[in-house]
């Protein structure tokens, strides 16, 4: 579907052109996992808004443990609503990452 058609239907569907930035810092939050905090945030908004936009820095500073929770969060806002707009910010960086994991990945399995 076209952005803009993407666009227009949810934020007719939620009557809303908020975007909710989902920028975790662990020293900030109330709770340590990251995934655990934007779940909060995305089950108390979901109807409420028309984009979540996960900064990939935030992801990234936490390493390993921070990518897997922004890959469970987007599939969590997926699966809360498809006509969402997730805006991932620095999208080269993440681009970059997913190369690097799949990487990692696959030199495990021929360790194992």
């Amino acid at each position: 579907m076209e952005f803009r058609f993407k666009l227009e239907k949810i934020v007719n569907k939620n009557s809303s052109v908020l975007t909710i930035g989902l920028d975790p810092d662990k020293s900030k939050m109330p709770i340590s996992d990251i995934f655990e905090f934007n779940k909060k945030i995305i089950d108390s908004t979901f109807d409420l808004v028309c984009a979540y936009k996960p900064n990939f820095a935030f992801y990234e500073k936490e390493g390993l443990e921070g990518i897997n929770a922004l890959y469970k969060t987007i599939d969590y806002i997926k699966s809360k609503d498809s006509d969402i707009i997730i805006r991932l910010t620095q999208i080269q960086y993440y681009k970059k990452w997913v190369l690097m994991l799949s990487l990692l990945i696959r030199m495990e399995e021929k360790n194992h």
